[in-house]
Order: structure tokens, then C-alpha cells, then sequence
């Protein structure tokens, strides 16, 4: 898939294109049904995947009132660098919302990378607000 690879260029610092069987095998386990997650992608009249969404959905463990405790996780939005700007990735966040009000889902959580300008310009337009108080962590774990 052209835009996992595009996306692994795009997201990962220094990154070359990869090895097409390692993006298979990769894709192959973005399908597994174990995943937490699940892909919507956009596609081009060509049937050319021109953007994709990753969203998992969770319960909270803290809010247990119904109306509070169903939410989506958005882990990953990304469009191709040619095909932004003509509304790939606001059609994406629409499709999501859609299953979102389905499944009585109250909200819809995201990371964005600080330095990402025009990612959050993005975001505030399709009404997402940065949370104050909440800052992104990672612990990379090893051996």
C-alpha cells in the first residue's frame, strides 16, 4: 500500500521507503481482527488510498456514566501530501464522527505533534481544542 509507505516516510524521522513485503506484513497487521484499532481510508476515483484514519474504541475507566464512558481514540489521520487541502481528511473525521453518534460514542481524542502547524489549524476547524492540562508521554520499551 503506497500510502503506508508514504505515511512511514512522512512520520518517522530519517525513515527511507520500505521493503514492500515489510508494508504488507505491516498491513497485514493493521487488519488483524485483535487490533484495537480500525482503518478507514479514503479512497481516489482510480482506487488509489489517498488518506486513512486509524480510531479505536475504548471505554474510560474513570467516567462510568454512560453518556461519558464511550470514546474513540483517533490514533492516526493521514493524508497524502498532494491530496491535502481538498477535504480527504475533514471527510475522514465526518465518516468517524457518523460511526461515532451510531455507537453513542461521547468523544473523540487525538495527538498531534506540537510542531504541527497547519495539523493543528486542521483540527481546530473541524472543532477539536487543544485539552489543557495534558501533555503526550512515551516510554520507548526495549530487549
Amino acid at each position: 500500500m503506497p500510502i503506508l509507505s508514504a505515511l512511514h516516510v512522512y512520520d518517522i524521522a530519517d525513515a527511507s521507503t520500505p521493503d514492500p513485503y515489510a508494508v504488507l506484513a505491516h498491513a497485514r497487521l493493521l487488519i488483524d481482527p485483535i487490533t484495537p484499532h480500525r482503518l478507514v481510508i479514503a479512497w481516489d476515483l482510480q482506487g488509489k488510498a489517498i488518506g486513512l484514519a486509524a480510531v479505536g474504541r475504548f471505554i474510560s475507566i474513570s467516567d462510568f456514566r454512560l453518556k461519558s464512558s464511550l470514546q474513540f481514540e483517533l490514533k492516526e489521520l493521514f493524508v497524502l501530501p498532494e491530496m491535502r487541502g481538498q477535504s480527504v481528511g475533514s471527510k475522514l473525521l465526518e465518516w468517524i464522527e457518523k460511526k461515532a453518534k451510531e455507537q453513542d460514542i461521547c468523544r473523540l481524542d487525538w495527538h498531534v505533534k506540537q510542531q504541527n502547524q497547519r495539523g493543528i489549524a486542521f483540527y481546530e476547524r473541524q472543532g477539536g481544542r487543544i485539552v489543557e492540562g495534558r501533555i503526550s508521554m512515551r516510554k520507548l520499551i526495549t530487549g
